[in-house]
């Protein structure tokens, strides 16, 4: 039988806000040279978690006065996912501001720039747009009197991509084609033209891009691990790489009965409760969602950026997840009239980590019998048991209470596996 339970709790710590001030100062310099841009991390009470050039927003001081918030919808909350951009007022200047919340943390993230600074790009490359029109504009009515039909005809033709260049509608310009002979002033026009429409889009193509890969990849990796891929230094290309890691799966005991006799819609919220609380362990230890897979996930350590303590990391996650439990099914079965209960296997080796798939669409994956095992593991582990491998054990050191239980026969392997109970510390 188990051992006897004793009462549940969590010990709270302060944890320093520096690092996430010192983030914040960095994105500042990097994305906006640090001048007239204020950045501000809000928890649900409207109370500053960090920021950045936000007079009297000193960690944990009351920011609800803030004009920026007016923004926001009526009865707006942190747990809801909200994404807001618009004007405001504040101490007399019109700033120009976005908002957007992170539902798993119960934070806000706001950025707020002047007016004249926010648009700044814009308006030079409207200035530029309408220049290059007006200019072609002048040199068309000029050149009108004094040429034939098919001079004033090019020129008309770049009146009109330099107003769709102006108005930023990349899809309808065509200036490839336009005057591909000439090499008199219709033609340098032409090809400055193209020139000028290529670099807008690629840069705001790149935005949008860069945008697009952190809110991908933030809902997989922890966050360090996502800046790493932007900066280039994990390229997302297919291929993999051999690579020291721990795997962990962690599956409901039990699952399909309990959904069988469940109101689908209710089990789902469930199961999206589970997984949310499961994924914020990991990543607080430095891991890798890898998957979901029905009702298991799976997570590694040590990859895509080696982690030399990678396997205490995991059986760190491993007890934060079972206490994490203990606490949780409290809730459930007052709302749900149900219990949760968790097998988890850890296992510790070499495998081949790497992007898998096509060109069109690919998964950052990890393969190898490292998996393998740690799958077996979970399978063979009770309702609230941590089953953990002997390559586990001897890099995870005496860092936790590990109770051996023998050599076990796991399916689809020819010989037998040293398996070890984590304990609850």
């Amino acid at each position: 039988p188990p051992p006897p339970r004793g009462p549940a709790g969590y010990v709270v710590a302060p944890v320093g806000l520096d690092a996430l001030e010192r983030d914040l100062a960095a994105i500042a310099e990097r994305r906006f040279g640090g001048r007239d841009v204020r950045l501000l991390i809000a928890g649900h009470d409207r109370r500053a978690i960090a920021a950045f050039k936000v007079p009297g927003a000193a960690p944990g001081s009351d920011v609800s006065a803030l004009p920026l918030w007016g923004k926001l919808p009526p009865g707006a909350v942190w747990t809801d996912k909200i994404s807001v951009l618009g004007p405001h007022d504040e101490g007399g200047e019109r700033m120009i501001g976005a908002i957007e919340t992170l539902p798993d943390l119960g934070w806000a993230v706001a950025i707020w720039r002047p007016e004249p600074v926010a648009f700044a790009a814009l308006d030079e490359m409207r200035r530029r747009g309408v220049a290059v029109a007006a200019g072609a504009l002048l040199l068309a009515i000029a050149l009108a009197a004094f040429t034939a039909r098919h001079v004033t005809r090019p020129i008309l033709h770049l009146v009109a991509q330099a107003r769709l260049i102006g108005a930023r509608r990349w899809r309808e310009i065509a200036l490839d084609d336009a005057q591909p002979a000439r090499r008199d002033e219709i033609g340098e026009l032409t090809t400055s033209l193209r020139r000028m429409a290529a670099d807008l889009e690629q840069g705001e193509a790149d935005i949008a891009r860069e945008a697009k890969l952190r809110g991908d990849l933030g809902r997989f990796m922890d966050r360090a691990v996502v800046d790493a891929i932007v900066r280039g230094e994990h390229p997302l290309a297919l291929g993999g790489k051999r690579a020291t890691v721990s795997v962990l799966f962690a599956d409901v005991v039990g699952f399909t009965p309990l959904a069988e006799s469940r109101d689908a819609e209710r089990m789902v919220a469930l199961l999206n409760e589970l997984f949310s609380m499961l994924t914020e362990i990991v990543f607080r230890h430095g891991g890798t969602v890898d998957k979901f897979i029905g009702d298991c996930v799976m997570a590694v350590w040590g990859a895509p950026i080696p982690q030399a303590d990678h396997a205490r990391r995991a059986l760190a996650a491993a007890e934060d997840m079972m206490r994490f439990l203990e606490t949780a099914n409290e809730e459930w079965r007052e709302r749900y009239d149900i219990e949760i209960r968790l097998g988890v296997g850890v296992n510790s080796g070499e495998a081949i980590v790497g992007n898998i798939g096509s060109d069109k669409r690919m998964e950052y994956t990890v393969i190898g019998d490292v998996v393998n095992v740690a799958s077996r593991l979970e399978a063979l582990a009770a309702p609230d048991q941590v089953l953990v491998s002997e390559a586990t054990r001897l890099l995870a050191g005496d860092a936790f209470p590990l109770r051996a239980l023998g050599e076990r026969n796991l399916t689809g392997r020819k010989t037998t596996t040293a398996v070890y109970a984590l304990d609850p510390g």
